[in-house]
């Protein structure tokens, strides 16, 4: 009866530790699944993917514990039968399993593969209005120079700023012969190309401050592109919900997370619907677009986990999840990383060496590029 008593414990803690690895796998799921739902539908739901990655963590941070309770011999009782700790392991594995795409997509990992010749490369920036706290002449200004040195082919950027036309455009001209600057619902976008730009139209969807262009450029062989710029909404969150996050993140007392947590969820919930309309919007734009082959880019305001990634990588590849590696986060202020802006191509393009751009902080975003190879 003592050793009986003496196992209560231990039985109790595995059974515990068993419970709440299920419930992070459980977690885990729900928000990887939760992409699938249409936040117009579904808006109380819609954020979830956001949440995806520490879920994964969790999940992941079993696998260990599992591994080091099995090397001090604790073993499992179930069934009638008593199996090693290793044995939980399959827990988090299987349910890693369950939702191995939205891994990848959040977290791809990729063989290095040199692009070929004539492989496009194309690049996507929010240029944060072109900020320019320290008075530099535009010629000094890091986002022109780092324009003017990457070497794209096509570069589109978002948040421009309406005055800032009559700057960047001679200072880019020698790099890209061509280039538009289209103001829509108030906010600047511009595509610079070295190949022609031939066509221009504004995709028709319900915003004040964002926005979608697509351009027809014509390559040097002679092949039309189709190259959505795209600016959705945002969650508008104010430098003082940004601290409600990070005080979120700091500080566990429980009253204080509860009301930080509902006071995000609402702005959170609030913008979702609108994004989703807006991509249903530029996805029926996708699906009616007579070119074989279609670039699409810029801000997205959404993470991988989400309905704008799902919705619009149902008729186009993430140039990122091909040929990229690691999280890529793109967004990089306030302590809310997350890999918001994409590169989405035909999948008669194949993806080279996706890059998200670390080596230029002057934008609250990151430069993403690409190479694309044109498959005939």
């Amino acid at each position: 009866m003592s050793k009986f008593l003496l196992k209560i414990p231990k039985y109790l803690f595995l059974l515990m530790l068993t419970g709440l690895n299920l419930l992070s796998v459980a977690a885990m799921n729900v928000c990887a699944y939760s992409s699938w739902l249409r936040p117009q539908v579904h808006p109380n739901v819609s954020f979830l993917g956001l949440l995806f990655p520490f879920t994964l963590a969790a999940t992941l941070v079993f696998i260990p514990v599992w591994f080091i309770l099995g090397i001090l011999g604790m073993r499992i009782d179930g069934g009638g039968r008593r199996r090693s700790a290793y044995w939980g392991t399959l827990i988090s594995l299987t349910g890693m399993l369950c939702c191995a795409s939205s891994i990848r997509t959040y977290c791809p990992l990729n063989f290095p593969s040199e692009a070929p010749d004539g492989a496009l490369k194309v690049l996507s920036y929010n240029v944060f209005s072109l900020s320019n706290p320290d008075k530099l002449p535009w010629e000094e200004h890091p986002v022109i120079c780092y324009l003017n040195d990457c070497e794209a082919d096509i570069a589109c950027l978002q948040e421009v700023g309406a005055l800032r036309r009559k700057e960047v455009e001679p200072l880019v001209a020698e790099k890209y012969p061509y280039r538009h600057f289209d103001v829509v619902h108030g906010s600047t976008y511009a595509c610079l190309s070295r190949f022609p730009i031939v066509g221009m139209q504004v995709i028709d969807f319900k915003s004040n401050t964002n926005g979608a262009v697509a351009y027809d450029i014509v390559t040097d062989r002679g092949d039309t592109l189709c190259v959505l710029n795209l600016h959705l909404e945002s969650y508008k969150l104010r430098e003082s919900d940004r601290e409600e996050y990070r005080d979120l993140i700091r500080n566990h007392d429980k009253d204080h997370v509860r009301h930080n947590v509902l006071s995000l969820r609402k702005k959170l919930i609030a913008a979702n619907p609108i994004r989703g309309r807006q991509t249903d919007a530029v996805a029926a734009f996708i699906e009616q677009c007579p070119r074989r082959y279609i670039i699409c880019c810029g801000d997205f305001n959404d993470a991988p986990i989400s309905y704008t990634h799902h919705r619009l990588t149902r008729l186009l590849d993430d140039a990122y999840t091909r040929s990229g590696n690691g999280p890529g986060l793109s967004y990089n202020r306030s302590g809310m990383y997350f890999r918001i802006d994409h590169i989405l191509c035909s999948p008669s393009m194949r993806a080279y060496g996706a890059v998200v751009d670390n080596s230029i902080d002057q934008s609250d975003h990151y430069p993403i590029f690409a190479w694309l190879e044109l498959q005939k």
